[in-house]
């Protein structure tokens, strides 16, 4: 299995040629900027990402009882070669009971990414914004890598961060496309090998 050409490929059919490039944070620049109505203050989402969340939370909800599983995704940067992967998730859409899992049925349609605890946006300001008490530390390595100066009230970021995601379902087809479609949890592995392999050292995924 030759799992460099793998990530590869799988980049350039979702990412190289992705029309539009969807900016993680809201920013001035390289800055992002922070919502200090929770305090200490949580690092702001774009609009554009959680019109993509919503979406896909929608699609999701809509087809769960049809075999919709849930989302993929993927954070980047671009650099001069291109996008860089830096991580990969999912969001299962079934719950531990078998449900329809609390991820996608929060009203505010953000799995993953929202600004409570146990969410990307909510864990990483623990470690960006000042002033939290008890810092989630997985999310060091991603405030060092991320951010040029972080802890700061002015964050800023060493390159944009991108996200790319879609719902999975059983006409999606792996990254090995010879496997045909794979389970979503199979999938973020199958992708973690093959971006590893691809892009080495650029994946914050443990």
């Amino acid at each position: 299995m030759d799992w460099a050409s793998c990530g590869s490929q799988w980049v350039n059919n979702h990412l190289v040629q992705s029309n539009v490039h969807i900016p993680l944070f809201k920013t001035d620049g390289l800055t992002v900027e922070v919502d200090r109505r929770i305090a200490p203050g949580v690092l702001c989402r774009s609009a554009q990402v959680d019109d993509k969340l919503s979406s896909i939370t929608d699609t999701v909800v809509a087809g769960f009882q049809r075999g919709v599983e849930g989302m993929l995704y993927c954070l980047y940067t671009l650099d001069s070669n291109g996008p860089a992967p830096v991580y990969v998730g999912i969001a299962r859409a079934a719950g531990h009971s078998g449900r329809l899992s609390s991820l996608f049925r929060s009203p505010r349609k953000k799995p993953r990414f929202d600004d409570y605890d146990g969410y990307h946006i909510g864990d990483l300001s623990t470690q960006v914004i000042p002033g939290y008490v008890r810092k989630k530390a997985y999310k060091k390595v991603w405030a060092d890598r991320l951010f040029a100066n972080a802890p700061s009230m002015r964050p800023e970021l060493r390159l944009p961060v991108y996200f790319w995601g879609k719902y999975w379902s059983q006409g999606d087809i792996s990254a090995i496309p010879s496997l045909g479609h794979t389970s979503l949890l199979l999938e973020e592995r199958i992708l973690i090998e093959a971006l590893n392999a691809a892009f080495p050292g650029k994946l914050l995924n443990a």
